[in-house]
């Protein structure tokens, strides 16, 4: 971006990204993420362990013990 200035006119001006070509005021579309997937349909080679499986069961199990935890102190 440049600025010159004089006493009685002020100009500004925007330069365009020169590695990425986008005007730095437009708005990048952003990609879509990807779609859950169900584990069931992954051939047996690519689907997680079931170490991994069990963690994250045991995970959302302890931390829901303290979403319930705490919102039961509002009550």
């Amino acid at each position: 971006m440049t600025v010159s200035s004089s006493a009685a006119v002020r100009e500004i001006t925007v330069v365009p990204e020169a590695r990425t070509g986008l005007d730095p005021w437009v708005r990048a579309e952003l990609p879509v993420p990807p779609q859950p997937l169900n584990t069931r349909l992954l051939p047996r080679a690519v689907r997680p362990p079931m170490w991994r499986r069990a963690a994250l069961g045991g995970m959302a199990l302890f931390y829901g013990f303290f979403v319930i935890l705490s919102l039961r102190s509002f009550w």
